[in-house]
C-alpha cells in the first residue's frame, strides 16, 4: 500500500482564489514525499475557481501534470470526478447549463484519468429525493440509469469507476441519504456486477454514520478498492488529516485494511489541513503529513 494525496491538498494560495496549475500540485506532492497522487477534479464544475479542466487548454494541461510526475516518479492511483450535489434533489434541481457542464467535465476528466494511468475514478451516488423520500430500490434504479453510461466512458478509458460512501452534507437535515451505510453502498455496486466498478471508503464521511468502522469495512471487503483518508469528530466534514482534531479509530481501522487484504493505496484526501497555511509552511505541514501517513502504513503492517 502506497502513500498518497490528493491533488486538493494544495487547491490554493492562503486568501486567494488562484490556484495553483495541476502541474504545480503534482510538484509539491513530490516534493512533500508522497508516492502516488489523486487528481481532484472537482473544482472544474465551479466557474469562479477558473480550473484548468474547464479550459480550452485542458489537454495540455493533463499532459503537463504527466510530465511532471514522470519526471518525479509520482503516479496517478486515483481521481475524483466533478459532482454535483443537486441532482435528483427536490426542488433544487440544476438548471440545463449547469447539466451541459457537469456533463462535459466528467467527460474530460475522464479522459485524463485515462491518459494519466488513473486506477480508479471516484463518483458519489446520488441521493434521489424527487422520485421518493427513501426507497433503496428507486434510489437503485436512478443511480444505475445515470451510471450505466459514464461507466462504459471509464472502461473506453481504462479507468475503474469507485463509487464513495456518503453522509447527509447538510447538519440540519436528518433524513437519511443514499448510500451512508455499507448495504446500500454494496448493492448498488454488485448490481453492475463488472470488476470495474467499486468501492471508494471515505473514513470521515463514515465517521458521522458509523461507529464501528472495522465492521463495515470487512462487509466491504474485496470491493474496497481506492481511500479517501481524512478525519474529523463527526459533526463537521473536516478533511484533516489523521490526529489532527478528529478521533477515528485509526490504531482499529490499519489493522482491518491488512486484514480484508486491502490492495490500493492510502490517500489522503485533506485539503482544509493545510489551506489556511501560507505557502512558506505548506511545504513542512505536508511533510508532516507524510510522516504521519508513514506511522498509519506502519500500523497497516504491524509495526507500530
Amino acid at each position: 500500500m502506497k502513500l498518497g494525496t490528493s491533488t486538493n491538498m494544495f487547491y490554493r494560495h492562503r486568501g486567494e482564489n488562484v490556484k495553483p496549475s495541476y502541474a504545480e500540485k503534482v510538484a509539491m506532492i513530490a516534493d512533500a514525499g508522497f508516492d502516488v497522487a489523486d487528481i481532484h477534479f472537482c473544482d472544474s464544475v465551479r466557474p469562479r475557481w477558473n480550473d484548468a479542466l474547464a479550459s480550452d487548454g485542458w489537454e495540455r494541461a493533463i499532459d503537463e501534470a504527466g510530465e511532471v510526475a514522470a519526471a518525479r516518479g509520482i503516479t496517478f492511483s486515483q481521481s475524483h470526478s466533478p459532482f454535483n450535489p443537486y441532482l435528483f434533489t427536490r426542488g433544487r434541481q440544476p438548471d440545463a447549463e449547469t447539466l451541459e457542464l457537469l456533463a462535459e467535465m466528467t467527460r474530460r476528466s475522464i479522459i485524463a484519468s485515462g491518459k494519466l494511468g488513473v486506477k480508479w475514478m471516484v463518483f458519489h451516488p446520488l441521493n434521489d429525493t424527487a422520485n421518493c423520500e427513501y426507497d433503496t430500490d428507486i434510489e437503485l434504479k436512478t443511480n444505475r440509469e445515470y451510471y450505466a453510461p459514464i461507466l462504459e466512458q471509464c472502461k473506453k478509458a481504462g479507468v475503474g469507476m469507485a463509487l464513495e460512501n456518503m453522509f447527509n452534507f447538510s447538519p440540519a437535515d436528518y433524513r437519511r441519504s443514499y448510500c451512508e451505510n455499507p448495504e446500500d453502498l454494496i448493492s448498488l455496486v454488485d448490481s453492475f456486477a463488472d470488476p470495474a466498478v467499486g468501492i471508494c471508503w471515505d473514513f470521515g464521511h463514515a465517521n458521522f454514520m458509523i461507529s464501528d468502522q472495522p465492521r463495515a469495512l470487512r462487509k466491504v471487503g474485496s470491493r474496497l478498492k481506492a481511500t479517501h483518508v481524512q478525519d474529523n469528530r463527526g459533526d463537521v466534514d473536516s478533511h484533516l488529516i489523521p490526529f489532527v482534531g478528529g478521533n477515528i479509530k485509526w490504531e482499529k481501522i490499519m489493522p482491518c485494511l491488512r486484514e480484508i487484504g486491502y490492495e490500493g493505496d492510502f490517500v489522503y484526501e485533506a485539503q482544509n489541513y493545510t489551506q489556511d497555511f501560507p505557502d512558506a509552511l505548506k511545504p513542512d505541514a505536508a511533510k508532516f503529513a507524510v510522516e504521519v501517513g508513514r506511522y498509519l502504513l506502519r500500523m497497516y503492517e504491524g509495526n507500530n
